[in-house]
């Protein structure tokens, strides 16, 4: 049988680790952190105008393919009262003219850090309806899963997670039911967790003509058009049906690389983020023939 040898010289390894810094947990209030409602999704469907009508705020909307919204932003719910959680706006992804969508992702999270809103509600994904998944709603998905990635501190499996807060938003109707048109979305989530099947919803404003024209169970079930009200009670009642929030956890790390400190999805892309373990040399056979 063939016999491998480590060869007798050990030397010193030069790839890039990620050394884990224990955080403190003494501080109750700043370990539970604050609950939070985060919007994300492709631009153009829906995030802000959502935001507006559930909490009561008037920030600036748009429906092209360029955000409108500049920046990360929270604000409190001015519906619901002091205790309602925040909801937290960012640019959309696949912006035809803004930052690449890991950029915006990594805002999106430093400004859940920056503030401690560590405790997510739900997370309001809006896309648009179609039965098939492809690399958009792949890539949105990763960035969705990421929120929620094992803690070595603790027995729980806290990967995967987040996807029992999730909520699929469509903007307007393709397919006769609700399932076809958030099936390619769900085909992108149940890459990540098979066991959660995130709620969906789907809706696009009625215009005059149409609320004149038609009987309300015509333009609520078949055209699927709702006006304000209804849009916010829609909403409303799939926030009751929620779970408890679920935790972001920030990990505190430093490549022996490059020296950045930090969570590895806020770290700058300079070399690895993985830890790693190994050896340089060669390995030495001994017998040319296996038993």
């Amino acid at each position: 049988m063939a016999e491998q040898r480590m060869p007798e010289k050990m030397e010193k390894i030069d790839i890039p680790l990620l050394e884990v810094k224990q955080s403190n947990n003494n501080n109750k209030s700043e370990e539970e952190g604050g609950v939070c409602v985060v919007l994300v999704g492709t631009t153009g469907t829906g995030k802000t105008t959502c935001l507006n009508l559930y909490t009561g705020h008037s920030l600036p909307t748009g429906d092209s393919a360029q955000s409108v919204t500049a920046t990360t932003v929270a604000v409190k719910d001015l519906n619901h009262g002091d205790a309602a959680p925040q909801w937290v706006d960012n640019p959309g992804w696949s912006d035809t003219e803004g930052a690449s969508d890991q950029h915006t992702f990594k805002d999106l999270l430093r400004h859940l850090q920056t503030n401690k809103l560590s405790l997510v509600k739900a997370v309001l994904w809006f896309v648009m309806p179609t039965p098939r998944m492809d690399a958009m709603l792949q890539q949105q998905a990763r960035y969705i899963d990421s929120f929620t990635q094992e803690d070595e501190n603790t027995r729980e499996k806290e990967a995967g997670q987040i996807w029992g807060n999730v909520v699929i938003v469509g903007k307007g109707k393709l397919a006769a039911d609700l399932a076809m048109d958030t099936q390619g979305a769900r085909m992108a989530a149940q890459q990540h967790n098979l066991h959660k099947d995130p709620l969906a919803l789907r809706y696009e404003f009625a215009s005059d003509e149409v609320l004149a024209g038609t009987t309300e169970a015509l333009r609520k079930q078949s055209l699927c058009m709702f006006t304000k009200d209804e849009v916010k009670e829609e909403v409303e009642k799939v926030m009751a049906s929620l779970p408890p929030p679920v935790k972001v956890v920030f990990s505190n790390q430093k490549c022996l690389s490059c020296g950045q400190k930090g969570d590895p999805r806020l770290m700058e892309d300079m070399c690895h983020r993985e830890s790693k373990r190994g050896h340089t040399g060669t390995l030495e056979q001994r017998f040319t023939k296996h038993k």
